[in-house]
């Protein structure tokens, strides 16, 4: 079984996911997890054994310059072709949102 884990947008929120992941880990201990993150947040979840590996999505990525993930239809042909039997949304948004004063 192969399973998406899109997870929340920041530092704080993919932390306080961290017990959801050890769930999904302990309920599927067979299965690849794949968690789908923001590239700034990939560290975050570096060293532990809650993924098997990450999927970086840039919603923003830069029209120049490095990229170190995936956006638009790049990104959507990446989901495509990893074919998915389960996915778990974290995040209330597919989007970041701006912080608000």
């Amino acid at each position: 079984m192969k399973i998406a884990v899109f997870c929340p947008n920041w530092v704080g929120d993919l932390v306080m996911a961290t017990p959801a992941l050890r769930g999904l880990r302990r309920q599927f201990p067979d299965a690849e997890i794949v968690a789908v993150l923001r590239p700034v947040l990939a560290s975050v979840l570096a060293g532990l054994d809650l993924v098997d590996r990450n999927l970086l999505h840039e919603p923003r990525a830069p029209r120049s310059g490095p990229r170190t993930g995936l956006s638009g239809l790049a990104f959507a042909a990446a989901l495509r072709a990893e074919r998915f039997d389960l996915a778990l949304l974290l995040p209330n948004s597919f989007r970041p949102r701006k912080p608000t004063a």
